[in-house]
This record gives structure tokens, sequence and C-alpha cells, in this order.
């Protein structure tokens, strides 16, 4: 992974226990050139964590396939958060409504002029 200035930061937590998960988020806030591969291997070892819960493992897990796709991680992921809809709209025109009728992806997502 890319040595990223904040990356490994520690700080404490009210009950003074090492808080390294918000230090890599400050991190990747400050370091948004880590790789698919990069970014999969961190999400996929923090989805192997006990201890560190999700607003929704499923979603992120599918998110993280369609990264290793060529998809944006971001698109993947809101596109997953809607899998239970009926179709999906955007205004995005960069080429993920394209990508994501050419991989037959379900929901259909319907690019808005």
């Amino acid at each position: 992974m890319r040595s990223c200035q904040g990356l490994d930061r520690k700080r404490q937590t009210p009950d003074g226990q090492p808080d390294r998960i918000a230090g890599a988020g400050v991190g990747f806030a400050r370091c948004l050139r880590h790789t698919p591969l990069e970014m999969h291997k961190v999400f996929t070892h923090l989805l192997g964590l006990g201890q560190v819960t999700f607003e929704d493992r499923v979603a992120l897990q599918s998110a993280l396939a369609a990264m290793l796709q060529g998809f944006d991680f971001a698109d993947a992921l809101h596109h997953a958060a809607y899998r239970r809809c009926s179709s999906v709209a955007t205004f995005d025109d960069k080429g993920f409504a394209r990508r994501a009728k050419k991989a037959a992806w379900k929901p259909a997502v319907a690019l808005l002029k």
C-alpha cells in the first residue's frame, strides 16, 4: 500500500484504547490515490474484523467485487444499496449507466438527461 501522511496516525478512544480505524479514515481522506486492489485489501481486512460493524455488509461486499471489475467504488456502493429497488436513475453520464447496462446489473440503471 502506498504511504500516505496520516494513514497510520494513532489516536485514543475515550476509554484510552488506540483507535486505528479512525486514524486510517483520516489518512484515506488525505490520500485518495489508492488502487482498487489496495482498497479491496483494506476493506476486506475490515470486513474480517469481528468488532467492526457495517451499515450494509452485503452492499460493501458487492461494491468491492464491482470495483475489481473496473467500476467506480462509490457508484458501485450506491447501486448495491439500491438492490431492493426496481430501477436506479442517474444523471452521471461518465459511463456508469453504460457499464452497468453492459454488465446487466440488476436493478437496471437508467440515464436521465
